[in-house]
């Protein structure tokens, strides 16, 4: 499904197969190749809702940049954090527009199985604010978000879904219960970040992170917090990039969680910064699927070794 130009709202819906990641190209079209500036990505909202058995479970309801931060925290994330990593488009070197475009990925880091009448829809509201600049406007036409499914291979156990909760601007201290279930946690701030930049006391936005749970139980100083995150990454610079965005519990299955952030008042503005989790939903309808795909996989596993014995024997 492709979304074009100034604004656009369409929904794509999928039966019959099973998903697990979203792809998402945005193509934008510039009338320079200097001085480039990102597509707001926040002002593409989407909401991906799984109807099963007359219920209705949102899989994730926010907006691409906080979806595509979080889900890409570990991959490439630079395209989303500065404009000099984003790529010329084959065919737009010689000719206006030059196309720069964006590859993009939101994990659901489990299948979901879709079966009878299953729908998986995926509801996406574009604006005009997508747009960089004012200099491309003449281009709109042919910006584009594309966004497809890929097929995936696996037995779905439960519904993965990510939730988020947007942090009040100008608040000094955070205290959420973020509950059972919990499979991985995330701070995402969407100011940005340069290449060599320095993250400093003056320019932070958390100073203090406490979590609370059954499995892990941190307390961390914005130093320490630093240090955790470029050990997970094979250079500082790659690191940096990630401004003030870390991930707080990055795998493991985790209850009773709770965490408490001190934050810099003043350098939280509107918008820019939010808690994201993962967490998964079982029913009776998952369960007995579930059930009956591992036994028939046992089953189909077993009369192939059975095959192989025989052609040895």
């Amino acid at each position: 499904m492709i979304w074009r130009g100034l604004s656009d709202t369409n929904i794509l819906v999928e039966r019959n197969r099973t998903v697990q990641r979203l792809s998402v190209n945005v193509r934008v079209g510039y009338s320079t190749t200097s001085g480039l500036t990102l597509p707001d990505l926040a002002s593409v909202q989407m909401k991906c809702i799984l109807r099963r058995n007359g219920r209705e479970h949102i899989i994730f309801a926010d907006n691409l940049q906080v979806l595509a931060l979080e889900s890409m925290f570990f991959t490439s994330i630079e395209c989303l954090q500065h404009p000099g990593y984003l790529s010329l488009m084959s065919g737009s070197i010689s000719s206006l527009p030059y196309t720069y475009g964006q590859h993009l990925l939101i994990d659901l880091k489990s299948p979901i199985n879709l079966q009878g009448d299953d729908t998986l829809s995926l509801e996406v509201a574009v604006t005009s604010a997508w747009l960089p600049s004012p200099a491309m406007l003449s281009f709109a036409s042919g910006s584009t978000i594309e966004m497809v499914w890929r097929e995936a291979i696996g037995v779905e156990t439960f519904i993965p879904v990510i939730r988020s909760k947007y942090i009040q601007a100008g608040i000094s201290k955070v205290d959420e219960a973020i509950g059972d279930d919990i499979t991985s946690l995330a701070f995402i701030n969407t100011q940005g970040a340069s290449p060599g930049s320095f993250l400093t006391d003056a320019t932070a936005i958390i100073q203090q992170m406490t979590i609370t749970s059954d499995r892990y139980n941190i307390n961390d100083t914005l130093d320490r917090m630093i240090a955790r995150r470029r050990a997970q990454f094979e250079t500082q610079g790659i690191s940096d990039l990630h401004g003030f965005s870390f991930v707080l519990i990055p795998e493991g299955e985790c209850d009773q969680v709770k965490v408490s952030l001190q934050m810099n008042a003043l350098n939280v503005l509107v918008s820019k910064n939010v808690l994201v989790w993962r967490t998964y939903i079982v029913d009776k309808t998952t369960v007995a699927r579930s059930a009956r795909m591992h036994e028939k996989h046992d089953r189909r596993n077993t009369n192939k070794l059975k095959q192989h014995l025989g052609e040895t024997a």
